[in-house]
């Protein structure tokens, strides 16, 4: 087995090092000693610890900038507590006053001081002065308690800023839409009628009022009307009132049906009324219901006959055709007067139970009659 060179030269060499460093210490330790019980080395020492606490003061010691309305001051301050720091620098803050703080960064710092001012805000008939340090005329409504309506104007813009000596005002406005109604007189249309006795009065189309309809829109401020202004305007056109009057005299009346009418009766009857129109003597009445129909002019009836007032359509196996009659209401409110049975309708068949049906030379006149119960007088 083969080994290498013995380590024992270093080892020696090492110690020897060793032991000249321990003298070398030793040597300076007597040679310092005396010199650390001098006073210079005391004073050298208390100086010493001086500048290190100096240093340590230095180096903890915060400049702040404070600005408020009258200017900027600095302060010197351990403190790093922006409340603490205001106190430092005599400022007692109240409930609406406000800062802002930067912090500190690199042992500097800035303070903004905003003091609180009173600023009026009028609103709904109120004043209230409310206290604001600082933000805009909408902070300062939200503070008083004021809310803005979608049309409310402000003296002051929202947005701008609050400043000493501002007024705020606040002015109401609202919008409502009204309708006013102005009448329409509708007008008569009169008609005489020479088969009607005179003071007979029958109205075929009763009379309606039109309406103007105009749409206004209200401006409301602060409650009270201030303009007014049409935004639309609309029109039902009024119904016209017609109405027919009798002008024949009941003698005449009289005279030209008894010419007409066969004279082998053996009695009569007198009907009611006469004197208002009514032929005197009839043999049959019968009561029912009674329509209205028109057609154009040139239009032939059952009988031949054109169709024209006073030529009515009755079941001829009830009322024969050519049969002179009179027809009224049995109140006297509707008068059609002297009538011939000429036609014939489909309520002969549809099981309606309608006993005749009148002629009118308009719709209006149809719409207008409806549909009535009559007396039909069979005249002799």
């Amino acid at each position: 087995m083969k080994f290498g060179p013995s380590p024992l030269p270093e080892i020696r060499w090492s110690l020897s090092r060793l032991a000249t460093a321990r003298e070398t210490a030793s040597q300076w330790g007597r040679r310092i000693l005396p010199l650390v019980r001098t006073r210079t080395f005391a004073i050298l020492l208390c100086a010493a610890l001086a500048s290190v606490s100096i240093t340590a003061v230095v180096l903890n010691t915060k400049v702040i900038q404070i600005t408020d309305g009258s200017g900027t001051r600095t302060i010197y301050t351990f403190r790093s507590d922006p409340d603490a720091i205001l106190r430092q620098s005599g400022i007692r803050l109240s409930k609406d006053d406000r800062y802002t703080f930067t912090g500190i960064h690199n042992q500097y710092g800035r303070i903004d001081f905003f003091t609180a001012f009173p600023v009026p805000v009028t609103a709904d008939g109120k004043t209230q002065e409310i206290m604001i340090a600082t933000g805009k005329v909408a902070d300062a409504l939200q503070k008083a308690g004021v809310k803005l309506g979608a049309d409310d104007t402000v003296s002051v813009k929202p947005d701008q800023a609050i400043a000493r000596g501002m007024n705020i005002a606040v002015t109401r406005v609202r919008y409502e839409t009204s309708t006013v109604q102005n009448p329409i007189p509708y007008q008569t249309q009169t008609t005489q009628d020479s088969t009607l006795a005179q003071g007979t009065r029958n109205v075929l189309v009763a009379g309606q009022n039109g309406v103007e309809t105009v749409t206004l829109r209200l401006k409301y401020v602060d409650g009270k009307l201030a303009e007014q202004a049409e935004t639309g305007r609309s029109t039902t056109s009024p119904v016209n009132e017609q109405v027919v009057v009798g002008t024949a005299s009941p003698l005449n009346l009289k005279s030209s049906l008894s010419s007409s009418v066969s004279t082998k009766t053996a009695k009569s009857t007198t009907v009611d009324g006469a004197a208002d129109g009514v032929p005197g003597a009839y043999s049959t009445v019968f009561t029912g219901i009674a329509t209205a129909y028109t057609q154009a002019q040139g239009t032939y009836t059952a009988t031949g006959q054109q169709v024209a007032k006073g030529l009515v359509a009755v079941n001829p196996n009830k009322i024969p055709y050519g049969t002179k009659l009179y027809i009224a209401t049995p109140d006297r409110s509707f008068v059609y007067g002297t009538a011939v049975a000429a036609d014939t309708g489909g309520f002969v068949s549809n099981g309606s139970g309608v006993l005749t049906d009148l002629f009118f030379p308009t719709q209006a006149q149809c719409d207008a009659f409806g549909k009535r119960t009559v007396n039909i007088y069979v005249l002799k």
